[in-house]
């Protein structure tokens, strides 16, 4: 049998975690003046973004390239017609 840890959750005020956000440099930096998980910080600044608060957007550290969306949508267009 498992038995559950008893991680106490960090209560972070919406106010705090805005101000937070906003002077950040990046996600990293959110989590850890929080003292909250990364994926906790994403999804908590994704569900305030629905609700309409502006918050901005870091950039992404995947690497990878972004997306020719126009060129991408064009070439979908295409596939569907043919």
């Amino acid at each position: 049998m498992s038995e559950k840890k008893n991680v106490k959750k960090a209560h972070v005020p919406a106010a705090m975690f805005v101000q937070t956000w906003q002077s950040a440099t990046s996600l990293m930096e959110v989590a850890s003046s929080l003292g909250i998980g990364t994926t906790s910080a994403y999804q908590r600044a994704r569900a305030y973004r629905s609700k309409g608060i502006e918050l901005k957007k870091f950039a992404s550290t995947r690497g990878g390239t972004r997306l020719d969306v126009v060129s991408l949508n064009s070439l979908a267009q295409k596939s569907v017609k043919a």
